[in-house]
This record gives structure tokens, sequence and C-alpha cells, in this order.
């Protein structure tokens, strides 16, 4: 038996030294560890500064199409309004009927008078659909 003769000072002294090997071991590892995910915080951190940017730029774009909107549809309501006008004041009787009654000879101030025309308009209708006269 060749373990019988060894002193027990020597088994522990080599327990000693073998844990510290494995405290070295171990340490080394865990640095080693700490340093990759400290690389992989930095790259995160940057991935979220980058979303983060990205995010500003987006709420401003959102912002301005928010206003373009805001302003198409206050555009649209004008158009809206000067349609229902339009279709107010010609009522029953419309610009065909004034074109027909200008082609039969009638002048600009009877078309102001049956349809409600304006004056320019209904100079306009005249000079574009009265007949000439010879």
């Amino acid at each position: 038996m060749m373990f019988t003769n060894l002193n027990p000072y020597y088994l522990f002294d080599l327990a000693a030294v073998s844990m510290a090997a494995l405290a070295v071991v171990c340490s080394a590892y865990a640095i080693s560890a700490a340093r990759r995910t400290r690389r992989r915080q930095n790259g995160l951190e940057g991935a979220v500064d980058s979303m983060r940017h990205e995010i500003e730029v987006i709420a401003e774009i959102a912002a301005r199409l928010g206003q373009r909107l805001d302003t198409l549809e206050s555009t649209c309501e004008s158009f809206s309004d000067r349609v229902r006008l339009v279709e107010l004041r010609s009522g029953s009787r419309s610009f065909d009927e004034a074109i027909d009654l200008a082609r039969r000879g009638a002048d600009a101030g009877k078309l102001t008078e049956q349809f409600g025309l304006t004056g320019g308009e209904a100079d306009l209708v005249t000079r574009l659909h009265r007949k000439a006269r010879p």
C-alpha cells in the first residue's frame, strides 16, 4: 500500500494547492465571463440608443403627418362647404338648364334672374353657349 506512508500534512498541502488552483481557474473563468457580459451589455446599450433615436425620428414624422392631416381635413371641409353652397344655389335648376336657355338666345340678365347665377357666371355661360345673332 503506497498511501499508508504518506504524511497527513502533505495531503493537506496537496488539497490546499488543488483548492488554490481551482480558485484561480474559477476566478479566470469568472473574469472572462464578466468581460463577455460587459461587451454584450455595451452592444445592447448601443442598440437601445439607436432605437431611441429611431423612435424620436418616427415621433417627429408622426407629428408632421398629423399636422398635414389636419391641413388636409380643413381643406376637404372647405371643399365640402363650397360644394354644398353650389348645390344649394343651383336648387332644382342646373347649369345645364342655363346653358339650354342661353342657346335659345337668353341674355346674362335673364340667366341671373332665373337661375341665381352671379353676373360673371351668367356672362360666361352666354358667351360660351349663345348662338351668334345674324
